[in-house]
């Protein structure tokens, strides 16, 4: 392993007695080439506007739940929020995941 390619971390632990031990870690670079950053920015921009579209989509169709008053479109409705609420989840993870990618 190159020393560009894992990094060393030191953590302090204390032990009962008051003495202090060291315990190393390594974990592995994971830096991005620059195509792949490239890529990952476009795949952000898109999920990022996909997120925006979606939440604007869940917060009207929670108002039109709430003003709904026939029993079989409102039970319709109130499955579609949820579905769209799955989506809305998976996106903030892809997003979350993207994002920490390209902050190291």
């Amino acid at each position: 392993m190159s020393p560009n390619s894992a990094s060393r971390h030191r953590t302090s632990l204390h032990v009962l007695s008051g003495e202090a031990g060291i315990i190393e870690t390594s974990s592995v670079s994971t830096s991005l080439t620059p195509g792949q950053r490239r890529r990952s920015h476009q795949k952000l921009d898109a999920l990022q506007a996909e997120f925006d579209i979606r939440s604007e989509k869940f917060e009207q169709m929670k108002k039109a739940v709430a003003i709904e008053a026939a029993t079989a479109v409102k039970f319709q409705l109130e499955q579609q929020l949820l579905d769209e609420e799955t989506k809305l989840a998976y996106l903030s993870d892809e997003l979350d995941k993207i994002e920490s990618a390209l902050q190291s």
